[in-house]
């Protein structure tokens, strides 16, 4: 994994409303993506233009196939710890062997170009491991 590339995805309902506010408002730089979504990358624009943060829309997040929001608490994931791997396969088994346990398989969904797997902390926050 790397662990020294992780960044927030932000999960919102009004993609058009948050991508205005976070390059209108608070001057963020788009990286990738526009403001009919479903994501977007965003830099600082003083920096070198990596992205800091990303966004999503939340109604997408049933694409990846074994995706299921919390139930019973009125709580509605909000955001997404993306750790990029080499081999999303290889660190799946490899957590997998420590007693992690995941949302389902890794699966590669073409729409968003890549192949991912997901996971919840201790406390329900999701992690995605994408490559």
């Amino acid at each position: 994994m790397k662990l020294e590339q992780i960044r927030p995805r932000l999960l919102v309902d009004d993609f058009q409303k948050c991508f205005d506010f976070y390059t209108e408002k608070l001057g963020y730089a788009v990286t990738w993506g526009t403001r009919n979504g479903p994501y977007a990358s965003f830099s600082n624009r003083s920096d070198d233009g990596n992205p800091v943060f990303a966004m999503f829309l939340r109604a997408n997040m049933p694409e990846y196939a074994h995706y299921e929001a919390p139930e019973g608490s009125g709580h509605k994931d909000s955001v997404v710890l993306c750790i990029p791997c080499e081999d999303v396969d290889i660190e799946f088994e490899r957590l997998k062997a420590l007693g992690v346990e995941f949302m389902g398989e890794p699966v590669t969904i073409e729409k968003w170009y890549m192949r991912c797997v997901y996971l919840r902390d201790p406390e329900g926050n999701i992690i995605e491991l994408s490559g």
